[in-house]
């Protein structure tokens, strides 16, 4: 029986020397790469390195915002393209900021034994409905064009959507009333199947439909759809990223905590940034990503 590939989607927005870091790392005959490189990013995919052994799609580029539902199309277009393309076992969606810390035997090892299991880490802090009720209670006109901007434009415009959000919630507009189940946040990074996928791409429709004009529902729209599906009994509490929320923001890998990416049971960590430690980049990528089994 032949394996069948895993895809990696890779959104990056900055810092080509990591990105080029990470495409080297899953650079396998098992994989293929879906790059989207941000229309904001000061370089091209023609920037960084060529796969030589995986299939590399590049994605049309398009300004995706923070916040904002660009985020949640970004995604889509990715998922709906890899659905296009070929059948997968596993799809990953990855940042630019992240790099693997097992090698390609190990992951895919993993993941096929596993079999059919989907993994998205779940808030459980969140609380349902009070919590969402900002995110996706009211329509977020403006949040595409708003995004982190503290410029004299953005804080008008940022002005103009309080006050927009405050005239809906003085007309009663309540858009989880509509919702007929409950929604559920997680990490917006994931693991899944690639027959959960096309279940993801089937209900696209409806994802644009009843997400978009929101804030930051990138992190909800994934989680609620999956967790009111049959899917439901495959997810795994765990997203399979090392993620530090407890010195930072989260928090940038450096070269002594080296030691910690190596013992970590994880598949990958974020996040990195080589302006910031580019030795750490360098030996995880060597000595983790591309070691040999």
């Amino acid at each position: 029986m032949i394996e069948k590939k895993h895809a990696y989607l890779i959104v990056a927005h900055k810092d080509p020397w990591l990105l080029d870091t990470l495409i080297r790392a899953v650079d396998d005959e098992r994989n293929d790469i879906f790059l989207h490189v941000d229309i904001k990013a000061d370089f091209t995919h023609q920037s960084v390195f060529a796969p030589r052994h995986a299939g590399m799609i590049v994605m049309p580029r398009m300004n995706v915002t923070w916040g904002g539902d660009t985020q949640i199309e970004c995604t889509l277009r990715m998922l709906e393209e890899v659905s296009r393309h070929n059948e997968y076992s596993y799809v990953h969606l990855i940042s630019g900021a992240d790099l693997p810390i097992k090698s390609q035997d190990y992951i895919h090892a993993q993941l096929n034994a596993d079999g059919q299991m989907n993994y998205i880490k779940l808030d459980h802090d969140y609380r349902y409905p009070e919590d969402y009720r900002y995110r996706i209670g009211e329509y977020h006109f403006l949040q595409n064009r708003v995004g982190r901007r503290n410029d004299t434009a953005g804080r008008i415009l940022r002005g103009v959507e309080k006050l927009s959000l405050k005239a809906q919630r003085s007309i009663g507009i309540d858009r989880i009333k509509k919702f007929p189940y409950r929604l559920y946040k997680s990490s917006n990074w994931f693991s899944i199947t690639g027959e959960l996928v096309k279940y993801l791409v089937h209900n696209a429709y409806y994802i644009r439909k009843n997400y978009y004009k929101s804030f930051l529902s990138d992190e909800v729209f994934l989680p609620s759809v999956i967790m009111n599906s049959p899917y439901a009994s495959t997810v795994v509490d765990d997203d399979l990223r090392m993620v530090d929320w407890t010195r930072g923001n989260p928090y940038i890998w450096r070269s002594g905590d080296f030691a910690a990416l190596a013992a970590s049971q994880e598949l990958f960590a974020r996040k990195f940034d080589t302006a910031v430690d580019s030795a750490i980049v360098a030996r995880v990528g060597k000595e983790l990503a591309l070691a040999t089994e």
